[in-house]
């Protein structure tokens, strides 16, 4: 896919030139972007864009049609139910012991990258 004329428009960083996803994985600064592309943007997203945002636009494969109406409903309510379930088990857990777990594995998760 590379090539000068293909990366001209690209104002971001490559992720990586091995993963045919993550080679099309772009980051645009928002001030960057012609008034068409933000206007296209904003409407996509539903909200303005801020001038100090950046966006990151990665396609991907729809491997499964999303459910609509009731099973939508049902599926989102069963969410709702499990991360109540969640909510629960730390009910009595203050937010500093949660935040210092939170720590402890993303040190232990960086630990184990290096």
């Amino acid at each position: 896919m590379g090539g000068a004329a293909t990366l001209a428009s690209f104002s971001g960083i490559l992720v990586s030139d091995s993963d045919p996803i993550a080679i099309l994985t772009m980051v645009h600064n928002v001030k960057d972007l012609s008034p068409d592309q933000r206007l296209a943007i904003e409407g996509l997203l539903g909200r303005a864009l801020h001038d100090e945002e950046s966006l990151t636009i990665r396609p991907a494969r729809v491997v499964k049609d999303a459910p609509s109406g009731a099973e939508r409903t049902r599926l989102f309510r069963t969410y709702l139910d499990h991360l109540d379930t969640l909510a629960g088990r730390v009910q009595n857990v203050s937010e500093a012991a949660i935040d210092a777990a939170i720590d402890d594995a993303i040190q232990h998760v960086r630990r184990r990258a290096e």
